[in-house]
């Protein structure tokens, strides 16, 4: 009830798009908990075409999309295996029609992997078209994978990543990952097409946050209630 209240009274902006897993000795029971924020403008009227989407292919993992009618990929969803998949914009100047469309890349991802190392191999065999920081989190593995991409490589991060705690704004946390729009790894910032932008500024004070929520919440209490608000305050007004 109290989870249903939160849900109903949340009121986000438009452009706040973000992914995160927290997990371990941050958690009640030391179990995964993923989310993400997906922006949108708010007066194209596709919220009227809201779809929960499950898929269940003949000896393959079922899993439900979170989406709008027409869209036949996942923008995010989970499977039965206990997989989770997410996307922020990577906004990259390194763009391909030689790839693997994401939004089913994704889906494939959730059909045919199990855990992790699964998920990574089934990246690797195929091609990125562009810009994304991409977050796979897996029950199998009580951990969170994030993946920043685009037309020419993917680099990929968990928790305390050298890159991250070493790259200036860096800031992360044992037993928890996060991405807003912009990345860590050298390559994604010389390619990173919103430097020294508004919307780069606003992608590092949103990244900023993330800390700062599990800073203050005890180590070993945050549950689902923490996991939604996490992306609401994120994403609020």
């Amino acid at each position: 009830e109290k989870l249903d209240t939160l849900i109903r009274q949340m009121k986000f902006n438009s452009l706040q798009c973000s992914n995160f897993g927290v997990w371990g000795d941050r958690t009640t029971s030391g179990e995964l908990y993923t989310g993400r924020n997906l922006d949108w403008e708010t007066d194209t009227g596709v919220n009227e075409f809201k779809l929960v989407t499950v898929y269940a292919p003949d000896g393959q993992n079922p899993h439900a999309t979170v989406g709008f009618s027409g869209i036949l990929g996942a923008i995010t969803g989970m499977s039965k295996a206990g997989l989770t998949v997410h996307e922020a914009n990577l906004e990259s100047d390194r763009d391909s029609f030689n790839g693997f469309p994401w939004t089913l890349r994704l889906r494939t991802v959730m059909q045919d992997a199990n855990n992790l190392d699964e998920a990574k191999a089934i990246w690797e065999d195929t091609n990125n078209t562009c810009g994304f920081n991409h977050g796979v989190g897996s029950a199998a593995d009580n951990k969170f994978l994030i993946m920043e991409t685009d037309a020419g490589h993917s680099a990929y991060f968990f928790d305390m990543d050298d890159r991250e705690v070493n790259a200036e704004g860096g800031d992360p946390r044992p037993n928890a990952l996060y991405r807003t729009n912009h990345g860590f790894d050298p390559e994604s910032i010389a390619h990173y097409q919103w430097n020294g932008t508004h919307a780069d500024s606003d992608s590092k004070y949103r990244y900023a946050l993330f800390p700062q929520i599990f800073d203050a919440t005890d180590l070993g209490t945050f549950d689902e209630l923490d996991a939604v608000s996490t992306i609401a305050t994120i994403g609020i007004k």
